[in-house]
């Protein structure tokens, strides 16, 4: 096992930290990922980018929750096509069933 050589979560102080509450209804869907999704980059260094996330999350509407991380995951790793990463690639999907 090797060591990551990045800060570890929650070992910094935040000056403030926002927080809210939002109510989620049947059908509702949750997707967390990490940095390294967003920043995941080819042999051109062009980054994969929220933007390029967002639509394709979108395309994904309605997905059942393991389909959209296997897809996402796929997606990511085919746009790098093969290229070394420099962050973990990590994706959470969660749909609200009741």
């Amino acid at each position: 096992m090797t060591a990551s050589k990045g800060i570890a979560l929650g070992v910094l102080p935040f000056d403030a930290v926002i927080t809210g509450q939002t109510a989620l209804e049947s059908g509702d869907q949750l997707i967390f990922f990490t940095d390294g999704i967003v920043e995941a980059h080819n042999a051109r260094m062009e980054l994969f980018g929220e933007k390029r996330l967002i639509a394709s999350l979108q395309e994904k509407r309605g997905w059942a929750s393991q389909k959209i991380v296997d897809h996402m995951i796929e997606e990511v790793a085919l746009f790098a096509q093969g290229t070394a990463q420099f962050d973990d690639l990590s994706i959470v999907a969660l749909k609200v069933l009741e």
